[in-house]
């Protein structure tokens, strides 16, 4: 059953009804609340004895994350303690060890005297072993140096061959690194090269996008130009190839801006040519509207003469009005 204090009012509720383990579990509760608000208050951390208290039922009953975050260290805490008293009584253990070892080794020194003062002769015979363990210290001793130096040695040629492992090595690395330079250079090349490639095909993309552009504005002139020159030989034929002036003006300013927009439009020239003949009685060979296949082309120059005699009696067209024939 977990349990979950809320308030005073509802754990009077909760205790009147609980059994004994849940009293149980409702006082380890209250101790954790109360513990825990004097911990807000002066930083005051569970003792061991209050967490070996709530432990039995500390997995049972919910608390929030400040309250668990307040046991946690609590027992970390606790942990430190028990450590530190470790390592403290280990100090004074060793500490007595030490204390013991030097006056039992005194104790010994002082019965050693009272034995050589009991007698001379004894005393001659104890000199004369230390002298023959001094001797025997000496020996050993030099058999330990000899000892030594063999291992100094042994150790030495061991780092002489180390050196020389440590030699091939680096020059192994430096051929690793001298490949990987040569990669990297090879590698920064064809990076370049393909940058060079890739601002190259920039280029010519940007080209295909001009070309297509001009060719679509191209396209849009030259159906505008049809259209207004269709426009214009139709002014031009009307009643019967009688035309009104009005009609003449109009068709004159309609084949004009044709050609204005494209040049190469035969039937705007066309129409330029009729009505310079109507108007000027001048005739220029070659065009379209002649009853056979002219024998000569017009020129630039003839139908800019043309448009220049005229212009002066009929003008051009204004931009609103050619919108409106646009649309």
């Amino acid at each position: 059953m977990k349990i979950e204090i809320a308030h005073d009012t509802l754990a009077k509720k909760v205790y009147a009804k609980a059994d004994a383990n849940d009293k149980a579990r409702l006082r380890v509760a209250n101790v954790i609340a109360t513990n825990f608000l004097i911990y807000q208050e002066n930083k005051k951390l569970l003792s061991r004895e209050d967490l070996a208290y709530i432990q039995q039922f500390e997995d049972e009953i919910v608390l929030s994350d400040a309250e668990q975050k307040f046991i946690d260290v609590s027992k970390k805490r606790v942990w430190h303690w028990t450590i530190a008293s470790i390592i403290g009584i280990a100090i004074v253990i060793i500490t007595l060890l030490v204390f013991s070892g030097s006056t039992f080794r005194a104790k010994e020194k002082l019965r050693a005297t009272n034995t050589t003062l009991t007698g001379t002769n004894r005393n001659l015979v104890e000199a004369k072993d230390s002298i023959e363990q001094l001797l025997n210290n000496e020996y050993e001793l030099k058999e330990r140096v000899r000892k030594q130096d063999n291992l100094i040695n042994k150790s030495n040629a061991e780092l002489k061959e180390m050196a020389q492992e440590l030699e091939i090595l680096v020059l192994e690395l430096e051929f690793k690194n001298d490949e990987l330079e040569e990669a990297y250079s090879e590698i920064k090349g064809e990076k370049e090269q393909l940058d060079k490639d890739k601002t190259k095909l920039a280029g010519a993309l940007q080209n295909k996008i001009i070309e297509n552009t001009l060719a679509e504005k191209k396209l849009s002139n030259s159906q505008k130009s049809l259209k207004l020159s269709r426009e214009a030989h139709l002014l031009l034929n009307n009643n019967n190839g009688s035309p009104t002036e009005t009609q003449i003006k109009k068709s004159f300013q309609l084949a004009r801006a044709a050609w204005d927009l494209l040049p190469e439009n035969s039937q705007a020239m066309d129409v330029l040519n009729e009505i310079k003949i109507k108007k000027l009685q001048q005739q220029t060979k070659g065009g379209f509207l002649d009853s056979e296949e002219p024998k000569y082309t017009y020129t630039q120059s003839k139908i800019k003469l043309i448009i220049t005699q005229l212009d002066s009696k009929y003008g051009k067209l204004s931009t609103s009005e050619l919108k409106r024939y646009y649309d």
